[in-house]
């Protein structure tokens, strides 16, 4: 029964991080703001995916933290624009590009 209330649980979770994800797919338009979807480069390392939260990625040799939206970096980063800057381990980062 204990197992089967955990795959029950991982379940729900993982039907969860689908919807968010389905949102993403719906996003036609790129806004010059970051919102759900954004891929956020910034002027230093690490790069940000505002989606899910599934941590350090590293795509063709470059790292990026996915995270989701109500994450405390999320909420940070939800709204600014190009040149916007915001405090990430205790250094300034400003964002440089919205994808």
């Amino acid at each position: 029964q204990i197992e089967r209330d955990k795959a029950a649980q991982q379940l729900n979770e993982s039907m969860k991080l689908k919807q968010v994800l389905d949102q993403i797919n719906n996003i036609e338009v790129r806004q010059s703001v970051v919102s759900l979807g954004s891929v956020v480069i910034t002027s230093s390392a690490p790069h940000f995916y505002v989606a899910i939260s599934a941590g350090k990625i590293q795509i063709e040799g470059v790292d990026y933290i996915a995270l989701a939206p109500q994450s405390p970096i999320g909420k940070l980063l939800l709204g600014l624009k190009i040149n916007g800057m915001f405090m990430y381990n205790n250094k300034s980062c400003t964002i440089i590009e919205i994808a």
